[in-house]
Protein backbone atom coordinates (compact mmCIF):
# COMPACT_ATOMS: atom_id res chain seq x y z
CA UNK A 1 0.00 0.00 0.00
CA UNK A 2 2.36 2.13 0.90
CA UNK A 3 4.50 1.78 -2.55
CA UNK A 4 1.11 2.86 -4.46
CA UNK A 5 0.55 5.76 -2.14
CA UNK A 6 4.34 6.90 -2.99
CA UNK A 7 4.01 6.00 -7.11
CA UNK A 8 0.61 7.92 -7.23
CA UNK A 9 2.56 10.98 -4.96
CA UNK A 10 5.18 10.70 -7.62
CA UNK A 11 3.19 10.88 -10.54
CA UNK A 12 1.21 13.76 -9.57
CA UNK A 13 3.95 15.63 -8.68
CA UNK A 14 5.57 15.45 -12.39
CA UNK A 15 2.13 15.28 -13.84
CA UNK A 16 1.12 18.62 -12.15
CA UNK A 17 4.76 19.99 -12.57
CA UNK A 18 4.56 19.45 -16.03
CA UNK A 19 1.12 20.29 -16.69
CA UNK A 20 2.12 23.91 -15.03
CA UNK A 21 5.30 24.38 -16.79
CA UNK A 22 3.12 24.68 -20.10
CA UNK A 23 1.58 27.67 -18.64
CA UNK A 24 4.44 29.37 -17.27
CA UNK A 25 6.07 32.34 -19.12
CA UNK A 26 9.62 32.29 -19.24
CA UNK A 27 10.59 35.72 -20.96
CA UNK A 28 11.66 37.38 -17.95
CA UNK A 29 13.72 34.16 -16.73
CA UNK A 30 16.58 35.63 -13.74
CA UNK A 31 20.08 33.75 -14.06
CA UNK A 32 22.67 33.54 -11.37
CA UNK A 33 26.30 34.08 -11.31
CA UNK A 34 28.95 31.90 -10.13
CA UNK A 35 32.34 33.21 -10.09
CA UNK A 36 35.97 31.28 -9.41
CA UNK A 37 36.19 33.84 -5.87
CA UNK A 38 33.82 31.24 -4.49
CA UNK A 39 34.11 28.11 -6.63
CA UNK A 40 37.18 25.92 -7.77
CA UNK A 41 38.40 26.61 -10.85
CA UNK A 42 37.92 29.06 -14.24
CA UNK A 43 35.64 32.41 -14.56
CA UNK A 44 32.36 33.32 -14.44
CA UNK A 45 29.31 30.92 -14.85
CA UNK A 46 25.83 31.93 -15.48
CA UNK A 47 23.41 29.54 -14.63
CA UNK A 48 19.94 28.35 -14.21
CA UNK A 49 18.48 25.67 -11.82
CA UNK A 50 15.18 23.54 -13.22
CA UNK A 51 13.45 20.79 -12.41
CA UNK A 52 13.28 18.01 -15.00
CA UNK A 53 9.74 17.53 -15.10
CA UNK A 54 10.01 21.47 -16.84
CA UNK A 55 11.51 20.77 -20.37
CA UNK A 56 9.90 24.52 -21.50
CA UNK A 57 12.11 26.18 -18.92
CA UNK A 58 15.30 24.40 -19.90
CA UNK A 59 14.76 25.07 -23.41
CA UNK A 60 14.17 28.61 -22.66
CA UNK A 61 17.09 28.59 -20.01
CA UNK A 62 19.32 27.40 -23.13
CA UNK A 63 18.25 30.18 -25.15
CA UNK A 64 19.09 32.36 -22.56
CA UNK A 65 22.27 30.98 -21.49
CA UNK A 66 23.61 31.31 -25.08
CA UNK A 67 21.85 34.85 -25.55
CA UNK A 68 24.27 35.71 -23.15
CA UNK A 69 27.35 35.65 -24.63
CA UNK A 70 28.92 31.73 -23.91
CA UNK A 71 30.05 29.62 -26.24
CA UNK A 72 27.98 26.70 -25.32
CA UNK A 73 25.25 25.60 -22.43
CA UNK A 74 25.87 22.32 -20.46
CA UNK A 75 23.74 20.41 -18.06
CA UNK A 76 24.26 18.64 -15.53
CA UNK A 77 22.93 17.58 -11.67
CA UNK A 78 22.64 21.21 -9.73
CA UNK A 79 25.56 22.09 -7.58
CA UNK A 80 25.44 23.72 -3.64
CA UNK A 81 25.25 27.47 -3.75
CA UNK A 82 29.20 28.36 -2.61
CA UNK A 83 30.69 24.54 -2.38
CA UNK A 84 31.49 22.70 -5.28
CA UNK A 85 29.77 19.62 -4.54
CA UNK A 86 26.78 18.31 -5.95
CA UNK A 87 23.21 18.98 -4.53
CA UNK A 88 21.81 16.44 -2.60
CA UNK A 89 18.06 17.29 -3.99
CA UNK A 90 16.99 14.81 -6.59
CA UNK A 91 15.31 15.75 -9.72
CA UNK A 92 17.15 19.19 -9.77
CA UNK A 93 19.57 19.98 -12.33
CA UNK A 94 20.97 23.14 -13.97
CA UNK A 95 22.26 24.83 -17.25
CA UNK A 96 25.40 27.02 -16.71
CA UNK A 97 27.66 28.36 -19.38
CA UNK A 98 31.19 30.03 -19.32
CA UNK A 99 31.41 33.49 -19.69
CA UNK A 100 33.86 34.31 -22.49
Amino acid sequence: MIIFVIIVVFILVFGGGYYLDGKADYSNMKYRIRNSVTQIGGGEEYYVRYWIFQPKKKVAAEQLITGLGCRAAYREHAKKTNVNAKSKIPFLEEIYGVVR
